[in-house]
Order: structure tokens, then C-alpha cells, then sequence
């Protein structure tokens, strides 16, 4: 899968995993590191917007995987992203690009559980992630 992004880099042969890869920067990523030539595994909460993202890299040459999963769950995290380098015998890369953000009103009219799940996904849910990567 050829791209302009970077003439000369090559990441044939590589696995990503790229978390919030159903729609903006994490599809974005996922684009451009199978236009490199790596192999992605793409996760998300929305199964729809997986099923999207590879169909996008499959049209344009590329391989890539949908794995389902709320990053926010430690357990569910580990067995999927163990999974995905059992499945390729490697690991090389995680780009961490899920996010969430609260609706934009005033702090005093703030609910703390929208809050906590920013803090739940941008925060935690990036650690998880890279805890779950770094074996």
C-alpha cells in the first residue's frame, strides 16, 4: 500500500495497534501506518466504525484487524491486545488516539460523571493500553 505521507518510510512487516480508529485522528493514523505498510489492529467501542476504518484500508491495499473493546476495561484490554500479538507473533507499535470530551457548558454546570469519563477513557484508558503493550 503505497502513500505520500513520508516517501521512504517503510513499516512492512510491523503490527500497530491504534486505539479510536472507528473515526477522526484515530482513523487518520491507522491510514497512514498502513500506508507505511504495517499491519493495524483497530480498536474502538463502535464495532460499526471499525468495520469502516478497515474497509478503507483494505480498499486502498492495506491489512488490518477490528478489535472491539472499551479501553477503559483492563481485563478485556490485556486479552485482546495479547490476542493480537499472539495472532502475529509481535507487537511494534501503539498509538493511543481514543478520546472523549465532555459537553462545553460552564464548570458550575459540569456533571462529575462526565468528567470521570474523560479522566476514564483520555487518561486511564491510555495507560491501560500502554500497560497492556509494553510485554
Amino acid at each position: 500500500m503505497a502513500t505520500d505521507y513520508a516517501p521512504g518510510i517503510d513499516l512492512t512487516g510491523q503490527l500497530g495497534i491504534v486505539t479510536g480508529a472507528a473515526q477522526g485522528i484515530g482513523r487518520a493514523c491507522a491510514q497512514a501506518l498502513a500506508g507505511y505498510g504495517a499491519s493495524i489492529a483497530l480498536v474502538d467501542v463502535s464495532a460499526d466504525g471499525l468495520d469502516e476504518t478497515r474497509a478503507l484500508i483494505e480498499a486502498a491495499g492495506g491489512k488490518a484487524e477490528c478489535l472491539p473493546l472499551d479501553i477503559t476495561d483492563e481485563d478485556a484490554v490485556s486479552s485482546g491486545f495479547a490476542g493480537v500479538a499472539e495472532r502475529h507473533g509481535q507487537l511494534d507499535m501503539l498509538v493511543n488516539a481514543a478520546g472523549v470530551i465532555c459537553e462545553n457548558v460552564p464548570a458550575e454546570e459540569a456533571k462529575m460523571e462526565d468528567f470521570d469519563r474523560v479522566i476514564g477513557v483520555n487518561l486511564k484508558g491510555s495507560f491501560i493500553c500502554a500497560k497492556a503493550a509494553a510485554p
